[in-house]
Parts: structure tokens; sequence; C-alpha cells
């Protein structure tokens, strides 16, 4: 179900990291993206390599194409 009923209002008193409520009740502020991830159980734990590429972004947005984790795998 889409919430519609975003009140900034209800967020008056926030005193630090505002700026992170954001209104998502227009359907044409979503983000997408694409990409690949490689999982690899190596004899040192496991490696993953992520690459991710977004579609639709908005400014603002902080993105990251690669990614690469040792020992965790999500």
């Amino acid at each position: 179900m889409w919430d519609t009923t975003f009140d900034p209002a209800t967020y008056a008193q926030c005193v630090s990291g505002c700026d992170k409520f954001y209104d998502y009740s227009d359907p044409s502020l979503y983000r997408a993206s694409t990409g690949v991830a490689l999982q690899w159980l190596s004899p040192m734990g496991p490696l993953v390599f992520s690459f991710a590429y977004p579609l639709k972004k908005q400014p603002g947005d902080k993105t990251e194409v690669f990614s690469f984790n040792i020992g965790r795998t999500f």
C-alpha cells in the first residue's frame, strides 16, 4: 500500500537529521537500479563483488557503482 499522507508538520519538532524525511507521496519520486553480484566462498572467507547502475535517481542521492565485501554475505 502506498502511503500518501505525508505531513511535514509532524516532523516540526525534529532536532537533528530532519533533512532525511522525504515526501514519498509522489510516485514519480521512486528510485530504481540494476546490477549484478558475484559471491565466492574462498578459502579466506566469502567474497562478494557487486556492480550496480542507477536507472532513476533523485538530486542528492549518493550512488555507489562498485561494492566489495570480505567475510560477510547479504
